[in-house]
């Protein structure tokens, strides 16, 4: 096949744009077209999306792709999706019950808190620690809320779950009403070692097991593209459990992306009851699990400290120095190793300068970070080198920082897409190789780390958060 020809089609829903590219077998971008989504927050907690036009700048997006370039209709397509996102639906006519409730949308947080779970066995039978962003509490709220939704199900026609379910109805020609399973297991409500809905949990937040969609690998035929160019979908996931396939990961190594919040997998499945156990794409049944570490606030704290500094749009930060305050980065809530909501961001001081609480902010980020690889690397795993993607990847500072004091050599790719590599990559493309990536090697780490010591003492005095 000529490099010049694309050899899959990858469409990637974020939170803030569509995006639909092209590629190469060698896993080279040939074309890339994005059309921008909206968000709306009606109340304080609340994020939502119009799936009308999410669906509009999908088709869009590929129509624009294929004016690019000569795609032949047997094109492998893949669709890498917002995890935790929801929406419901009327599947005879396919028009939208509800908004499309974002991942870090709360609004049920009171919903999850009245099922009464015992967290350490649900994360046994679901990898997932139960949280708010989490699919199920969203669906209740749909369920108590939304009346349409009630009678599309009395009906026998309602179509909900995960965001995914809904563009793979829309978009396919045969309509199905599937969910790949690393989606599935983002509503708290599946079980990925039986490939199932697990029906207590199910019925702990009120759920028919019944009326969601029918779990399926995320590497499986789910049709075709309807329209005049019918690419066969062979591939939907969820976009970050695609990383660890971009870079072919080894146990040794840890991938992590840097967005809106960061999220760190290693190479392989282990036991720890603080991280989370996520589905591997691929077409095993029942689907191989990685370990996964969560840090809420990432580009969102820096956004936290530009809306409170008035400071410009850089995320880049300066170096830190020994009058520089420490930082609780909880922007969004503590993810791992802690799962905790409600314990506000804060600084040890005041910053003198707006430069000086994005010092702060970097390393409270980076902080979180080395906290979750040393978890990682209790177990055996993460030790040798980090690799690095996504929007905040670009920031040298940043990068520098994790790489003193984690002690490791960074690889980050000069096309940091690995969402959309991954995916590319389990449709037959070539993973990412050191050669097409930028190194960033430790320096001295004894400041660094004596920081991150003096930070440790400072989040168990401030707070109840405990480290051991």
């Amino acid at each position: 096949m000529p490099a010049s020809r694309a050899h899959c089609v990858v469409l990637d829903v974020g939170g803030q744009s569509v995006r639909a590219v092209a590629l190469d077998r060698a896993g080279k971008i040939l074309a890339l077209v994005r059309r921008a989504l909206g968000l709306r927050t009606p109340r304080p907690g609340w994020f939502e999306q119009d799936p009308v036009a999410m669906l509009a700048a999908v088709r869009g997006a590929v129509a624009a792709l294929a004016q690019r370039l000569d795609l032949a209709a047997g094109t492998p397509l893949g669709l890498a999706c917002q995890r935790a996102s929801i929406v419901c639906w009327d599947r005879r006519t396919g028009l939208p019950l509800s908004p499309v409730i974002g991942w870090q949308d709360t609004r049920a947080a009171e919903l999850l808190e009245a099922a009464a779970l015992d967290l350490d066995a649900v994360q046994v039978r679901t990898g997932m620690r139960p949280s708010a962003y989490l699919g199920a509490s969203k669906l209740a709220w749909c369920w108590r809320h939304r009346p349409q939704v009630r009678r599309a199900a009395r009906a026998g026609r309602l179509g909900w779950g995960p965001l995914a379910s809904y563009l793979i109805q829309a978009l396919t020609a045969e309509r199905a009403y599937r969910c790949p399973a690393s989606l599935a297991q983002r509503t708290l409500l599946f079980d990925p070692v039986r490939m199932d809905w697990d029906r207590a949990l199910c019925e702990a937040f009120g759920i028919e097991a019944a009326w969601l969609p029918e779990p399926v690998p995320d590497l499986a035929e789910l049709g075709r593209l309807a329209g005049q160019l019918p690419l066969p979908l062979g591939l939907c996931a969820g976009d970050q459990n695609l990383l660890p396939a971009a870079v072919a990961l080894r146990p040794d190594e840890a991938v992590l992306n840097l967005g809106t919040g960061a999220f760190v997998l290693a190479g392989a499945d282990g036991d720890d009851a603080r991280l989370q156990h996520s589905v591997l794409p691929g077409p095993e049944v029942p689907p191989r699990q990685v370990l996964e570490a969560t840090v809420h606030g990432a580009a969102i704290a820096f956004a936290w400290w530009r809306e409170r500094s008035g400071g410009g749009d850089g995320c880049d930060p300066p170096p830190s120095d020994a009058d520089t305050p420490h930082f609780l980065d909880s922007v969004g809530g503590l993810g791992s190793p802690w799962w905790r909501h409600g314990v506000a961001p804060r600084f040890s001081r005041p910053p003198a300068s707006q430069a000086q609480g994005l010092a702060a902010v970097a390393d409270g980020l980076v902080h979180l970070l080395y906290t979750n690889l040393e978890r990682l690397r209790a177990r055996g795993l993460a030790g040798r080198r980090l690799w690095v993607g996504g929007g905040l990847a670009g920031a040298d500072g940043l990068l520098q920082r994790l790489a003193d004091l984690a002690g490791v050599e960074v690889l980050r790719p000069r096309c940091t897409e690995l969402s959309v590599r991954g995916a590319a990559v389990l449709l037959g493309c070539d993973p990412l190789t050191e050669r097409e990536c930028d190194r960033v090697q430790p320096g001295a780490a004894d400041a660094a780390r004596e920081r991150y010591r003096r930070w440790c003492a400072w989040v168990e005095d401030a707070t109840d958060l405990r480290f051991a």
